[in-house]
C-alpha cells in the first residue's frame, strides 16, 4: 500500500470549507484525522488528534449558529410577510368603509 507523505498539512477551518461528506465521514467513523485536507485512510499524518477534534467540534457549533440564524431569518421574514398582508387587508376594508359613507 503506497502511503503518502504529509509534511505540510491543512485543516478545514469552518463550516463553509468542510465538504459534507468529509463530515459524514467523521461523524460515522470517529477519525478525526479526515479534518486534514486531502486525507485517507492509511496516511500517516503528524497531527495532533485532540486540535483536529477541537477544531471540528468548533466547526459543528459555527454551523449549528449559522443554521440557527438562517432559520431565525426566514421566521422574521414570514412575521412581515403576514403582518403586511393583515395591514393591506385593513387598508382594503377602510377604502371598503369610506365608500359606502
Amino acid at each position: 500500500m503506497k502511503r503518502k507523505k504529509t509534511n505540510n498539512i491543512k485543516i478545514y477551518q469552518d463550516s463553509k470549507e468542510l465538504p459534507f461528506s468529509i463530515y459524514k465521514r467523521i461523524v460515522q467513523s470517529g477519525d478525526f484525522f479526515y479534518m486534514v485536507k486531502g486525507y485517507e485512510p492509511g496516511d500517516y499524518v503528524k497531527a495532533d488528534i485532540e486540535q483536529l477534534k477541537d477544531k471540528f467540534h468548533e466547526i459543528e457549533e459555527d454551523y449549528a449558529n449559522s443554521m440557527n440564524t438562517k432559520n431565525s431569518e426566514v421566521l422574521m421574514y414570514g412575521e412581515i410577510a403576514a403582518v403586511t398582508n393583515e395591514f393591506n387587508k385593513y387598508n382594503i376594508i377602510i377604502l371598503l368603509i369610506d365608500e359606502v359613507i
